[in-house]
Formats: C-alpha cells, structure tokens, sequence
C-alpha cells in the first residue's frame, strides 16, 4: 500500500452488497492507526504534536520503524516550439504525462519522527546509523543495496545489529 493523504474513502458495509452502499469520506487525522489485510497504517505526527496528514503503512518494525508514504506523481512531457508550431492552429494537441511515483521515507526512534530527504539521504542515514559504523559506511559509501530505495532492508539490518547487542 501507498498511503493515505488527508482522506479515505470507506463504505460502512461491504461495498459489493446490494444496495450499494454510499461513499463516505474520512480525514485521516481523525484515524490513530489501523490494519488493513495484515498491513500496520500510521497517521503520522511531528515533534510537536503536528499531524502530517498522512496515513502511512509501517514497512520495517523495531527499535527504528520505517513508515512510507508514496504518492504518484505526473510529469508532462517537454515538446519543442517547433514542433507545436508545426502541428497548426487547427490542431488538437493532446499531452499525456510521463507518471512516476515519488518515495518519502520517515524514520522513528523513541517516538521522534524524522523524514528522509532523498537530496540528503547519505548523509542523514549515515549519521542516523552512527551507532553501528559498518553499516553507516556502507551508507555513505553509496554501496549496492544501501541506497535510497534500500530504506527497507537498511533498517531491519540496523535492527538486527541492535537486537543483537
């Protein structure tokens, strides 16, 4: 799952049962937590108390918990003057974007939150992880398997270390 923003969307009986039931529509700030086919959601909250406004599944449980938050995203794509131009006046142009999904990585420890940018991922993992030095170099060193996308299997290894200690 991807999360939730802001909002979800339920039906307060099965919505395949006759009569249809109606959509109903709830802010996720009004949600602590909740399992969904055996998937931990969060609404997660800043220091302060704050709520982000984002329901976000759990994906690495333990002393550090890993919640993302992923949210699709649609980039149109870059056409010259020319070319648009050229189409003519008459023309009906029709752009359809290049679609991706864009990744937000939160982190907590003891109850502080912390989200993961990934314009500064090696250097806030690494320091994260300081406690467990191998693994920060592995970071920061830009390591296969220890990147960005890693976020999963770098925390439950962090945890393992920990548990082991």
């Amino acid at each position: 799952m991807n999360g939730f923003e802001k909002f979800i969307d339920f039906c307060e009986t099965h919505p395949e049962v006759r009569p249809y039931p109606k959509t109903k529509h709830i802010s996720v700030d009004k949600i602590h937590c909740m399992t969904v086919r055996g998937q931990y959601f969060e609404t997660l909250h800043s220091d302060e108390g704050k709520s982000l406004r984002i329901l976000a599944p759990r994906l690495v449980e333990g002393p550090v918990e890993l919640f993302n938050f992923s949210e699709g995203k649609s980039v149109p794509p870059v056409l010259p003057i020319a070319a648009i131009a050229s189409m003519g006046a008459a023309s009906t142009v029709i752009l359809l974007g290049i679609n991706y999904t864009s990744n937000h990585w939160y982190l907590r420890r003891n109850g502080k939150l912390i989200e993961v940018k990934r314009s500064k991922f090696t250097e806030q993992v690494a320091a994260y992880l300081q406690d467990a030095p191998d693994l920060a170099q592995k970071v920061e060193a830009r390591a296969q398997g220890y990147r960005y996308q890693d976020m999963p299997q770098i925390i439950t290894e962090y945890n393992l270390l920990l548990s082991a200690r």
